[in-house]
């Protein structure tokens, strides 16, 4: 297949109160779309459909960007899945990128994708881009330092949900994304290569396909981030108990953690390295909180 008859592509990106960030990805989605080269009409085969919920001010800020590409979905619920799942279902790609709206694609994040779907025209695969590179005109200390973790989790061949492309049929073949429980986004990138592994279809993990991800300036901001991590641990515990126990129990990550410190703290490191393990015992103990909430006070499920 000649990038002159491109593979039908369909981005899927649930936005919640970030308008901002939203018209940049789409901005910067177009700007890859024409660094493309192809004669046909972008509307054959590329879709870009945002999906919000009601009264998000998202909404008018995407009404006055012209291109056909772009689509807009208002849902009634409010979670990550949910609403990437609805994408999903009313897209019309043989392939399905998801995309979270604090990223921002590289302009050459069409050719590349391209270039590799054409080996795959008729699906049957996943395929992992690159989600470590920290959007640079916000870099900060605590922004590099996620970048860093991101980039030991690419290479530890470790998924993320931020910049994850399906053939449409797969997605199906293994249900979807959970869609039951408000925090379940947050277990997808530890759950959904096991799902994967079950139903016996690849991963291809792929570098080039690269965004920039807009990390949180602030503590409180990556904290955050964390506690609902903590909150998705749940789902992995009730429905992967060994995953659970081995990567993602709280206790384990605080084994580890005293333990690291205990050691750095102990030593002559560099005064640098006696801050970052701080702050990841912080991260640490967001992440106990949040799995703690959830234990205490489940969020109700939704009805499909």
């Amino acid at each position: 297949m000649s990038k002159k008859d491109p593979v039908p592509v369909s981005i899927v990106c649930a936005t919640y109160e970030r308008p901002e960030d939203t018209v940049e990805l789409v901005e910067t989605l177009r700007s890859s779309v024409e660094a493309y080269e192809t004669d046909k009409p972008v509307e054959n085969w590329f879709e870009c459909i945002i999906v919000y919920p009601a009264g998000d001010p998202v909404a008018k800020r995407l009404e006055i960007i012209d291109w056909e590409a772009l689509q807009q979905i208002e849902s009634e619920r409010s979670e990550a899945n949910a609403n990437r799942h609805k994408g999903v279902t009313t897209a019309n790609g043989t392939y399905v990128a998801i995309l979270d709206s604090d990223v921002v694609v590289d302009v050459e994040w069409v050719s590349t994708l391209q270039r590799i779907l054409a080996s795959h025209p008729d699906g049957g695969h996943v395929f992992q881009g690159a989600y470590h590179y920290d959007y640079q005109p916000q870099r900060n200390w605590f922004t590099s330092t996620e970048a860093i973790d991101d980039r030991l989790r690419f290479n530890d061949n470790q998924m993320d949900s931020r910049n994850i492309i399906f053939a449409r049929d797969v997605y199906f073949a293994i249900g979807g994304l959970d869609t039951e429980h408000e925090n379940a986004d947050a277990a997808t990138d530890l759950m959904l290569p096991i799902r994967l592994a079950e139903r016996g279809i690849p991963i291809e993990w792929c570098p080039d396909v690269r965004v920039a991800h807009k990390y949180p300036q602030t503590l409180i901001g990556n904290l955050r981030r964390f506690y609902r991590y903590g909150r998705g641990a749940i789902h992995i515990q009730r429905r992967y108990p060994n995953l659970f126990r081995q990567r993602y129990s709280p206790w384990q990550l605080w084994r580890r953690g005293v333990r690291d410190a205990a050691a750095i703290y102990a030593g002559k490191d560099d005064p640098h390295d006696r801050l970052q393990i701080t702050y990841i015992l912080f991260r640490y103990l967001a992440f106990t909180l949040g799995y703690l909430s959830e234990r205490v006070q489940p969020v109700p499920n939704h009805d499909d």
